[in-house]
């Protein structure tokens, strides 16, 4: 996953995330040594995209689900 050049994070050519998208986050907790699927949206706050449930994705194991079709897509950033 990477920014693409409008500041959207973006996992292909055809699949990237504005203010809204859904979105699953595999999260690592090193406190509690667990990890866990975090569902959350995607939001801008004037400057740039985040994760409302953690702000910093730049680093993190995204999976998308396309609610419309049921079709899923898994990217390892």
């Amino acid at each position: 996953m990477h920014k693409n050049k409008s500041g959207r994070y973006q996992i292909d050519d055809n699949h990237y995330f504005t203010f809204g998208s859904p979105i699953e986050i595999l999260y690592h907790n090193d406190f509690y040594e667990q990890i866990f699927w975090i569902r959350t949206r995607i939001e801008h706050n004037g400057y740039n995209y985040y994760a409302v449930a953690i702000p910093d994705v730049s680093r993190l194991q995204i999976y998308r689900q396309e609610f419309a079709n049921n079709s899923s897509v898994y990217q390892e950033g």
